[in-house]
């Protein structure tokens, strides 16, 4: 692996907490997570580069969240969704402190023309 990988995802970023769903698996409660995560996942996957598969070593993930409007927003619930993106298109292993071992350089801006997601991933 390059010691660091861009990916930038030119789609609007979305959070899985935020708007979450609650169905019934008979009568046991389940928490999906909001419909503009799943369109956010899915549209991502169009963006993702195959060839950085599962990678299961030290890394800083930093997230660079580009969003369209300034108002109050979580990074944390920005992070949480990217990484498990990153976990579902198997670019990581898995997010645990083994592997994101640090978020340095994460923020979130505003980008009124060009809302956006840009991960770095740094070999640690």
């Amino acid at each position: 692996m390059k010691d660091e990988i861009h990916i930038i995802l030119p789609i609007r970023p979305a959070t899985k907490k935020n708007n979450g769903r609650i169905v019934f698996k008979g009568k046991r409660p389940i928490l999906l997570p909001s419909k503009k995560y799943i369109e956010f996942r899915d549209s991502a996957g169009y963006f993702i580069n195959n060839k950085y598969l599962n990678i299961d070593y030290p890394v800083n993930l930093k997230c660079l969240i580009y969003i369209e409007k300034n108002y109050a927003s979580d990074l944390s619930n920005y992070i949480e969704a990217i990484q498990d993106m990153l976990v579902y298109y198997k670019v990581l292993k898995d997010d645990n402190h083994k592997i994101v071992e640090s978020l340095d350089g994460s923020r979130v801006f505003v980008d009124r023309k060009r809302p956006r997601v840009e991960v770095i991933i740094t070999k640690k």
